[in-house]
């Protein structure tokens, strides 16, 4: 941090001299600015990527999507409420300390107010997280001239060659009327682009703030504090988090080295077969889902690439410069590096060996168009799982997870994506209609759901969290169908009745020893496991904040909802018939 100090905001000076320069009207300059910023991660006005085609998932497109706004969505800039106003005068003075720390004499005494209206325009145009969960509505091929006359007033053919790219062909715009508005904003403000000067120049400096100097790292964290309550960590912490953002994957290999082996990875894909035999089993029970339909959802389930601990190729880094004791230059060398290699990816097909997690991140995730699931080596420790653990402990735990990600793939996006990736109609019209009434249930059930916070009673987005809602419930219900299963069969292997073997040596514990030792039957074990692993303490802002940004239920409700819809668990426990976790009716997609 002290040779940080010592240069202090010098490493801004060259980019906020060059949008100082930016002479009013002059779109190309604009144009030629806008790309050279993104490519140094500063996301001004819209943002690209490089992804897999939704149609296409072998290739690799281009995405021209909304960015550019510094609240976390739309809707913070238009809330009414007494919170939603403190927050929208609070990013104004954070926007407002971050040029006093910057510091620089082209941009002094700004209009912060100005700049957060350009926002404000952009955002009104924004769509909200739930509606971006309907794939069809973010699929929106365009050519660049397409492109050019949707938004007529921003030079898209110097952008793009400023960017680097080439051979473009078609592309995805995500949200035109985004991109539409964007350019009638630049020609709105065309006589005079003092405000798009300030509002670049605010984006340069808080994409730059938590690699710079103590001022700008403290104004960071007031500002984190004031948005979700979240302090400071020391240092130490901070130090670790940054270079884990730079260098994960090759962090991740010395802790793969420590903490995962190959015993482990067999275990976990046991286990996950045995899950996926459970959804098989399932399909049968599934009353509103035709057998044409359910035939092609095993067939999508056989095809799912499940990826356990580790990358099978790790990433390179050997085009990243690192600088002793210039944490700035380092970080912006790895942004370059990254940009250089997604650009490089158009139209190229598509690397099916690359992870989008790292190995010591305790989560894991589902990728429609890839139709594969990931499971980094950190959920695969306790108290998610260890292999000495009774099954119960393990089944509640990772299994849950399991089980979870598998439903992804038949969740209200994931199903929309066939086996190859795909975004097609591969179900009948009538499962979609009876899928779309069995997820309305669950859509009323969570929304009814509420916290009370800072004064407020605030309700849970039923839409917004559908998906994983979804996966909870069916990960749940799938985890305990592969648990009992396997229960079953090492009681009998246990009496001598079963002469095959598994390939994977599960402990086994008498009933009565389970009871014994934890003073639980082994069923209320896996619901606790299952419980156990959502214990968390939130912060009031921050979980303000997750109710209106975050697809998952607050975890109160992660365990509530699903727990109530079990009546395994409900028989588990003796709950009374007609109790909230025994209620008389209950939601079933899966």
């Amino acid at each position: 941090m002290d040779q940080r100090d010592i240069v202090g905001a010098t490493p801004l000076n060259l980019n906020l001299e060059t949008i100082s320069m930016l002479r009013d009207g002059d779109e190309e300059g604009l144009a030629r600015l806008l790309a050279d910023l993104h490519r140094g991660g500063v996301a001004g006005l819209f943002s690209v990527e490089v992804d897999a085609s939704f149609v296409n998932p072998t290739k690799n497109i281009l995405y021209v999507d909304q960015g550019g706004m510094g609240l976390p969505t739309r809707d913070y800039y238009f809330g009414e409420s007494e919170h939603d106003k403190h927050i929208q005068d609070e990013y104004q003075v954070h926007a407002s300390n971050l040029f006093q720390l910057a510091d620089h004499p082209k941009f002094q005494d700004v209009d912060v107010a100005r700049v957060y209206e350009i926002e404000k325009s952009l955002a009104e145009h924004a769509m909200t997280p739930t509606e971006r969960r309907n794939p069809y509505a973010l699929y929106n091929i365009y050519t660049e001239d397409e492109l050019a006359e949707l938004a007529p007033d921003f030079k898209w053919q110097v952008y793009f060659e400023q960017l680097g790219v080439t051979d473009l062909g078609t592309m995805d715009v995500v949200e035109p009327f985004f991109v539409g508005n964007m350019s009638n904003l630049v020609k709105e403000q065309e006589e005079d682009y003092q405000g798009l000067r300030d509002y670049l120049a605010l984006r340069t400096i808080a994409a730059a703030s938590s690699w710079l100097s103590t001022g700008f790292v403290e104004e960071v964290y007031r500002w984190s504090k004031t948005l979700s309550g979240a302090e400071q960590p020391p240092n130490e912490r901070i130090c670790l988090g940054r270079v884990n953002s730079i260098l994960g994957e090759l962090l991740g290999r010395y802790y793969v080295n420590e903490v995962f082996d190959e015993t482990s990875k067999k275990i976990s894909l046991d286990m996950i077969e045995r899950i996926e035999n459970a959804f098989v089993a399932n399909l049968g029970n599934v009353e509103w889902m035709d057998e044409e339909t359910a035939e092609l959802a095993v067939q999508k389930m056989r095809k799912i690439t499940n990826k356990i601990g580790y990358p099978d190729k790790w990433r390179s880094y050997g085009k990243l410069v690192v600088n002793e004791g210039d944490f700035y230059g380092t970080h912006s060398s790895y942004i370059e590096m990254m940009f250089q290699e997604e650009i490089q990816e158009i139209n190229k097909p598509v690397d099916k060996s690359k992870w989008f997690m790292n190995p010591q991140t305790v989560n894991a995730y589902y990728n429609p168009m890839g139709n594969e699931i990931v499971f980094p080596a950190a959920i695969l420790q306790p108290t998610f799982f260890e292999r000495r653990y009774p099954i119960s402990l393990n089944w509640g735990g990772i299994g849950m997870v399991m089980g979870h990600e598998l439903s992804h793939g038949f969740d209200d996006q994931g199903r929309q994506f066939n086996g190859d990736g795909e975004l097609v109609q591969w179900w009948s019209d009538e499962a979609i209609a009876n899928f779309d009434d069995a997820a309305q249930c669950v859509v009323d059930l969570y929304g009814s759901y509420t916290l009370e916070l800072d004064g407020e009673e605030y309700s849970i987005n039923g839409e917004l969290t559908l998906g994983e809602n979804i996966a909870d419930l069916g990960g749940i219900g799938f985890a305990y169908s592969a648990y009992k299963k396997l229960q079953k069969t090492l009681e009998e292997e246990a009496k001598g009745k079963r002469e095959d073997e598994d390939p994977v040596k599960w402990p086994y514990y008498p009933e009565k020893d389970i009871q014994k030792v934890f003073g639980y039957s082994s069923d209320q074990l896996f619901y606790l496991s299952f419980a156990q692993n959502w214990c968390s303490v939130v912060r009031e802002d921050r979980a303000i904040q997750l109710i209106s940004i975050d697809p998952h239920s607050p975890t109160q409700y992660r365990v509530l909802g699903p727990m109530s819809q079990t009546p395994e668990f409900a028989e588990a426990f003796s709950c009374p018939a007609s109790t909230p976790m025994n209620p008389d009716s209950r939601c079933k997609v899966w």
